[in-house]
């Protein structure tokens, strides 16, 4: 069915007449290559972020004396 047949039913069952059902149709699931590099760029930025987190953390182990000292 096209398009405009569709649309020109969508028409019709305004106006009172023939009422058709609309069906949504789900996206088709992600391809294995498409995934793959998705993966890949997440699994890059978690290591860029970790890596951040423990430089930071271990720039605030090793600050200046004027840094919160644990008791």
């Amino acid at each position: 069915m096209s398009l405009l047949q569709r649309v020109e039913r969508a028409q019709q069952g305004a106006n009172g007449e023939n009422v058709v059902a609309v069906v949504p149709v789900a996206p088709p699931p992600p391809t294995p290559s498409s995934t793959a590099g998705r993966d890949d760029m997440l699994r890059n930025v978690r290591l860029r972020l970790q890596a951040e987190v423990i430089s930071s953390f271990d720039s605030l182990l090793e600050g200046p004396d004027t840094a919160i000292k644990v008791k």
